[in-house]
């Protein structure tokens, strides 16, 4: 369970600003590199399948995104208000 928590930390820790996911896809294929294989295409996608898996009986599809919305501060007013700008 401990190494589980540590799994979710570092993704959660790794930077992924859309367009910018290199940190978590590093963080995935270095946790997931003695279990699986791994093949990106051409709009960054990562596909993760079960290494040496001995039967085709079932495939199981886990979708997920592993970008994060970005902002960058603009500005601070006197009244302590942020804007944020999307990156």
């Amino acid at each position: 369970m401990e190494q589980f928590k540590s799994l979710i930390e570092s993704l959660s820790n790794a930077n992924g600003i859309s367009g910018f996911e290199d940190d978590v896809l590093n963080v995935i294929r270095k946790n997931g590199s003695e279990i699986f294989d791994f093949d990106e295409d051409n709009f960054r996608n990562l596909y993760i399948h079960l290494r040496n898996k001995e039967t085709k009986d079932y495939t199981i599809m886990i979708d997920g995104h592993s970008d994060e919305v970005g902002f960058m501060v603009q500005s601070i007013k006197n009244n302590g208000l942020i804007n944020f700008l999307p990156v």
